[in-house]
Formats: structure tokens, C-alpha cells, sequence
């Protein structure tokens, strides 16, 4: 890996190492899950909020400290979601869009 695309320098590994997401299967929202590391240490804690239009989810490090939130912005041509820090300051965004080489939608990242 060449380059890397980090918004928090403590979470960049030297080496690659292989992430595990881990949905908990009875939460209210459907949306909650934690990523672990390959050694189980818990990395990132996600939960999804219940009956939201844009269907945020806050994203928290394994002390409880929010990271960044994930949210779906409705009413746009094609979907996207936007990553936002703790005050609601857009840090990138996600948008899907139809490319014609594959007939099919791919995601664009916007930084």
C-alpha cells in the first residue's frame, strides 16, 4: 500500500492487518456492529440511530470517544452518504453513480 487515506494517524498500521465486522444481531436499529482486529481488540464501535431520515450512525473508538458520524443524505439523484466529525463539519462524502463501462453503480469517493 502506497498511499494511505487516514482522517485519524493513531488508526494507520504499517502492515496490513485483517478487520472483522461483527453486526449485534438483537439491537433496536439493525445498524449497531463493532470491528475488531485480527487479535479481537475492539477497534470501532458503531450505532445506528432508530427511525432517522438520514439513518446517521455514530462511529466511536474502543475508549467511547466519537470519531466522525455516517449519514445518508436524502432527496439527492444518486445516494450518498457523508462522514461529518463530532460538530457536524463534512469531512468527505460518497456518492454513487452509474457508469456506463459496467452497467452498473460504483462509488465515487469526495474528500
Amino acid at each position: 500500500m502506497s498511499q494511505r487515506l487516514g482522517i485519524f494517524p493513531q488508526y494507520c498500521a504499517q502492515q496490513q492487518i485483517v478487520m472483522i465486522l461483527k453486526e449485534k444481531v438483537f439491537s433496536f436499529t439493525g445498524d449497531d456492529f463493532e470491528v475488531k482486529d485480527q487479535w479481537g481488540n475492539v477497534v470501532i464501535h458503531c450505532k445506528g440511530t432508530a427511525m432517522s431520515l438520514t439513518e446517521r450512525k455514530k462511529f466511536m473508538d474502543a475508549a467511547g470517544n466519537h470519531l466522525f458520524d455516517l449519514k445518508d443524505k436524502p432527496f439527492h439523484l444518486h445516494r450518498t452518504l457523508e462522514v461529518e466529525d463530532p460538530a457536524e463539519k463534512p469531512l468527505m462524502s460518497v456518492k454513487q453513480k452509474f457508469h456506463k463501462a459496467f452497467l452498473r453503480f460504483a462509488p465515487e469517493l469526495f474528500i
